[in-house]
């Protein structure tokens, strides 16, 4: 058994400082927990991936923790090999602001950010999110809540209250890809991608599948690479939702496809 004291308050992370890395200071959150809200200030650097798997004992609205670097130019945290660069598995109210998170390989699957097994209240704010611009690979993807890797497309309870925001998302197959839970009673709910800029991709900017009380407002959705099929915005089996304020620019087929939805706003 191990004994710690719950986390509190501001830490530094970075060589020499209370923790050295973003992973090493997830793994200390993930065994101690905390007694209130945590910041993790990252210093300038490039980090590897942090992969944040298990509940945060005392985790809540008020005690979030928080990755932040300050600026996407300053802090970066990679994936060289695939796999992603930020996991969020079964973890709630965790925030990752000001950082680039970057998995550019192009070999196998390879995310930027992978939520997934009941991941909630997560947030992903003013980051740079990129993954390979080259590849037309339907496992690659900037972010993705799926129910396993390396699948881009497993339904299951995977992501719920997530609010991506005010970030660039860069690259993939997909941008976002965020499947919910596939029943006739309830999806996944509560997901948000608002003021986000989504470009570079191959085939999809934005889908959402199995969603309920989703927001996806105000994002500017621009194909820049050649696929005569590729959609902007994809909303698959969704309720209750609002569509608002989105421009989709250069889209070759639609610039938004709604299949199976019934909706609040559009």
């Amino acid at each position: 058994t191990n004994f710690c004291t719950p986390l509190r308050g501001v830490y530094t992370v970075g060589a020499g400082l209370d923790y050295n890395t973003p992973d090493e200071a997830a793994q200390a959150v993930l065994l101690c927990g905390v007694s209130g809200p945590v910041t993790f200030n990252i210093a300038p650097g490039t980090y590897g991936r942090v992969d944040l798997t298990g509940e945060i004992l005392g985790t809540s609205a008020t005690n979030t923790v928080t990755f932040n670097g300050g600026s996407p130019s300053q802090v970066t945290i990679e994936s060289t090999t695939g796999n992603a660069a930020v996991r969020l598995e079964s973890v709630d109210w965790v925030t990752f602001r000001n950082v680039s998170i970057v998995a550019l390989s192009a070999l196998s699957y390879s995310w930027g950010v992978f939520l997934t097994d009941s991941a909630d209240h997560n947030t992903i704010a003013s980051c740079l999110v990129q993954v390979a611009t080259s590849t037309t690979s339907s496992l690659i993807a900037a972010v993705v809540a799926s129910g396993s890797q390396p699948s881009t497309s497993l339904t299951g309870y995977n992501a719920r209250n997530t609010t991506i925001s005010n970030s660039r998302i860069e690259g993939g197959y997909y941008g976002i890809r965020l499947n919910g839970v596939n029943t006739t009673t309830i999806y996944d709910f509560g997901n948000r991608l608002l003021n986000n800029v989504v470009t570079d991709y191959y085939f999809y900017g934005i889908y959402m599948y199995c969603q309920d009380s989703m927001q996806v407002n105000g994002n500017e959705v621009i194909q820049s690479r050649p696929n005569i099929s590729a959609d902007a915005i994809y909303l698959n089996d969704v309720a209750n939702f609002e569509c608002i304020g989105n421009e989709a620019l250069e889209a070759s087929d639609y610039g938004l496809w709604i299949s199976d939805a019934h909706f609040l706003g559009f």
